[in-house]
């Protein structure tokens, strides 16, 4: 892997589950780290759904290795939420997210 591509900064956000005072449970998104990465913009997909047409960015983001599985996490980049959908370890220096943008409606 080559140090002088991972020109981006990225926040890894892990979730954190907490009580909300009445009996329930609350989700919140805590920063874990902020790394050096190289963002890539893969692939665009495009699908109906509830009958409206929306589209869908994967966006791979390599890191230097971290041995977490970072799975269901979020990265901020950009001040942009994305949903980590598969983290790759396999390779022994870096570790290769493929990650959608959230987009709220």
């Amino acid at each position: 892997m080559n140090p002088g591509k991972l020109n981006k900064r990225i926040d890894l956000l892990e979730s954190v589950w907490s009580g909300d005072g009445q009996g329930g449970r609350k989700q919140e998104w805590n920063l874990f780290r902020n790394v050096a990465a190289a963002v890539v913009q893969q692939a665009f997909s495009s699908a109906a759904i509830q009958g409206a047409e929306s589209s869908l960015a994967i966006t791979e983001i390599t890191i230097r290795k971290i041995p977490v599985e970072l799975t269901g996490w979020r990265v901020r980049y950009k001040n942009e939420i994305y949903e980590v959908l598969s983290c790759d370890n396999s390779a022994a220096d870096r570790t290769i997210l493929q990650c959608r943008k959230i987009v709220k409606r």
